[in-house]
């Protein structure tokens, strides 16, 4: 009896820290799993701010506009920008044809 509950000890601790090492593969890969599911593209729309959210505007002014939420390390830069035409270049996922998300890597040119 003793042989089996110490078995089951030792299957039920291994489980565990099988899975707690998962859940940190998880954690750690999980940008890697979002810029896998996007597309590097650059682009060119204006520059909108919404309390803390930044957005690029494409096609602004006609009904086929797109609007990329602004995720990343460039976001407080672009926040600068705000009413400003930009051209960035960065991963993209698209999330309704309509809208979406921008990692910006490298922003290219300034239009006042």
């Amino acid at each position: 009896m003793f042989k089996f509950l110490l078995l089951f000890i030792i299957i039920l601790s291994s489980l565990f820290i099988i899975n707690s090492c998962k859940a940190k593969d998880l954690k750690i890969n999980s940008q890697n799993y979002q810029l896998e599911n996007s597309s590097y593209e650059r682009v060119e729309g204006l520059v909108e701010v919404y309390g803390d959210e930044v957005y690029i505007v494409i096609n602004p002014n006609c009904k086929c506009r797109r609007s990329l939420k602004v995720v990343g390390d460039k976001k407080e830069k672009l926040k600068n920008l705000n009413g400003l035409f930009v051209e960035v270049e960065g991963y993209i996922k698209l999330k309704t044809p309509w809208s979406g998300e921008i990692t910006v890597e490298k922003i290219y040119r300034l239009e006042k």
